[in-house]
Parts: C-alpha cells; structure tokens; sequence
C-alpha cells in the first residue's frame, strides 16, 4: 500500500483529498504511491 504527502498532509492508500484556492501543489516522501490528479474549473465537480 502506498503514501504520499500533499502540501504537508500525508496521505494513504484510498485516501483523497481536495484542494482550493492553493497556487502551488508539493508532492512529497511518496512511498509506491499512485496519484490521480484532476484540475477542475471552479464550478466543475466530478459526478460520481
């Protein structure tokens, strides 16, 4: 199972996380990780 941190936050397998308003994007210490990245306008939101 794999980990990363994002901005400091760090993250394991199955997590997710959303960010806003956030001009840079630090991926860091990934550990066998996979990172699925989207970049969505403001009003857009993925539907599930």
């Amino acid at each position: 199972l794999g980990a990363i941190k994002v901005n400091g936050q760090r993250l394991v397998a199955g997590d997710a996380v959303k960010l806003r308003g956030v001009r840079e994007l630090s991926l860091a210490r990934g550990e066998a990780a996979e990172v699925l990245l989207f970049d969505l306008r403001p009003n857009e939101t993925p539907r599930y």
